[in-house]
């Protein structure tokens, strides 16, 4: 895993790049995604960075940014490529290879196979590569999105990082607030594909590529989408051997490492039942890591204890408390575009806590979305796509003043452009929005930034492309049957994870928002949304932010997720905009 970025200068007189100190600032930006090593190559109008952390072949010779072996192509690249093995054995005939990396297979695909490439990865991944004979610039991004890219050109230059904070501040970037993106964020509580909350700072949507020339040509192409029309005729018994068959192939591609490895364990039917594979696969006592809340409601340490059992893991777990003062600053920072799932909490101090027993884990992130496991699929109207929307109707009343400086005035332009785009049933067109936008740019961003924030890989077997295009055939009636979801994985965990933890109400991975906001953070939240700045930007109305507060502390209404997205969205501005 590595933090990648890079720049090109368009129409380039000059004999070379000579912006050194821009260079190693950008990397020390991302420093955290790769503090095992960095590097940079210059050629002429372009430069690339990477800062590495080293999970497959520890040695000097998995140093990038890679070249292959007349150093025609230049290339750095971020995420793992679990299929990189089978690939290199094909390529040992016309390349030599000189480290044990998949970076360096990747390289030499591309050499053979040129955009084509894409079809042979099996990955998260995003990498560039300078083609120094074509005098382009190739950029892409995995099916799913798990590994982020995000850009900035105009008619000088483009630059691209894993992270914006790299680029945001370099000589020519312009940092503003695209207050459409801001719309967008009320509404869904993160910024949904391509915008950032920046404007014209782009990030590049899962499974496309670009192209960017010398010449200020820059070409964008989508390479893959998952395909619901193709459902295959099989029994219950052939769908779950296929299922099962296809997710132990998925976790034993994903336990490779030369690092420590383990698995984020809550208890759940996914990551209970990738625990449990991992097991069977590795033949060896894993390491199981969880997080709970002193609130038991909200606390579901006892059936990731259940599981660790069962299994004689190594289990650690971690209780945590409301230190959102100390840590918030930190946390928007990291997250640098407006960002405001709850369970953005939970999932940083897990990440910074088992990073202390393992430097990869294994999760199980996507078996929702492949299943049909959230409540709202039971209601399989195309329109709840729209009604779950988070703050549709709690914050419209308090937009009044947004709206005078943007331009889309309608919550509904998403339900109009789902509507307008239907293939499939309702089922399947809920499945594949969650698995194009809700998953990869809430979801897996949470899981991202706060993992590399903290130098950890983390790896979803449930969303492994070959699993999810597989998940795709599988009939509705064997993924939601009445009011069972994700009926056919349940049959399959039967056999492997304790009664409980199946049958067990669904809680999610979120954090007593309600309870602190009322008590120990009554007053903090007072003061940071009623800030005399933050009421400055003329986004909420004053009145309305004090009845919200106020409603809230007095039990009228529970208001504890709107008010965590406007402190969110208040610190964001703080951080990047004060």
């Amino acid at each position: 895993m590595c933090g990648i970025a890079g720049k090109i200068y368009f129409h380039w007189k000059i004999e070379k790049v000579k912006e050194f100190p821009l260079i190693e600032k950008s990397l020390d930006k991302i420093h955290h995604r790769g503090p095992d090593d960095k590097g940079y190559y210059i050629d002429r109008n372009v430069w690339l960075g990477a800062t590495r952390l080293k999970i497959i072949d520890l040695s000097p010779a998995g140093h990038q940014p890679f070249q292959n072996e007349n150093k025609s192509l230049s290339m750095v690249f971020n995420g793992e490529i679990y299929n990189w093995k089978e690939i290199k054995g094909k390529l040992r005939k016309q390349h030599k290879f000189i480290s044990h990396t998949d970076a360096e297979v990747l390289l030499h695909l591309y050499e053979e196979e040129g955009i084509n490439c894409l079809k042979y990865l099996r990955g998260m991944f995003a990498f560039a590569i300078w083609d120094k004979t074509r005098k382009e610039l190739f950029i892409a991004r995995d099916r799913i999105g798990k590994k982020p890219v995000k850009y900035y050109y105009n008619d000088k230059f483009f630059v691209f990082a894993s992270e914006l904070k790299a680029f945001i501040d370099h000589p020519g970037v312009s940092k503003e607030i695209d207050w459409e993106a801001i719309d967008e964020f009320l509404t869904c509580r993160y910024v949904p594909s391509p915008k950032t909350g920046f404007k014209n700072v782009w990030k590049l949507p899962p499974a496309h590529y670009m192209r960017v020339k010398s010449n200020g040509e820059i070409v964008m192409k989508k390479y893959w989408q998952v395909d619901f029309s193709q459902k295959l005729a099989l029994s219950e018994q052939e769908w779950q051997k296929l299922i099962y068959d296809k997710l132990l192939e998925s976790v034993r591609l994903r336990l490779q490492s030369d690092v420590p490895l383990g698995v984020h364990l809550s208890g759940g039917v996914d990551s209970s039942l990738i625990t449990a594979l991992a097991t069977i696969e590795i033949k060896k006592q894993i390491t199981t890591f969880s997080i709970g809340f002193e609130e038991s409601e909200y606390n579901e340490l006892s059936y990731a204890q259940l599981v660790a059992k069962r299994y004689d893991t190594d289990h650690h777990s971690m209780i945590v408390k409301s230190d959102v003062i100390n840590i918030l600053p930190e946390l928007i920072y990291q997250y640098e575009e407006p960002f405001a799932d709850p369970s953005m909490l939970p999932t940083w101090y897990l990440m910074k806590e088992s990073k202390n027993f393992m430097t990869v884990a294994l999760n199980g992130d996507g078996g929702d979305e492949n299943f049909a496991g959230y409540p709202w699929y039971l209601n399989t109207n195309l329109n709840s796509i729209i009604k779950r929307l988070p703050l549709k109707k709690q914050i419209s009343s308090i937009l009044q003043n947004l709206y005078t400086t943007t331009k889309r005035k309608d919550f509904d332009t998403l339900a109009k452009y789902l509507l307008s785009k239907r293939k499939f049933s309702n089922l399947d067109e809920h499945l594949l929005h969650d698995l194009c936008h809700y998953l990869p740019d809430d979801l897996l961003v949470k899981t991202d930034i706060a993992s590399m924030a903290h130098s950890l890989e983390v790896r979803s077997p449930f969303l492994d492309q070959e699993f999810i295009e597989l998940c795709a055939k599988i009939p509705e009636y064997l993924k939601l049957r009445k009011n069972q979801r994700k009926y056919m994985l349940k049959k399959i965990a039967e056999k492997f994870i304790p009664r409980e933890c199946l049958t067990r109400r669904k809680q999610g991975f979120l954090p007593p928002l309600d309870k602190w906001f009322r008590m120990e953070l009554s007053g903090f939240i007072e003061s940071q949304l009623l800030d005399k700045k933050f009421l400055s930007f003329n986004i909420f109305k004053n009145e309305s932010v004090n009845k919200l507060i106020t409603d809230h502390q007095n039990w009228l209404s529970n208001n504890a997720y709107i008010l965590w997205t406007m402190l969110c969205l208040k610190n964001w501005l703080e951080i990047w905009f004060y």
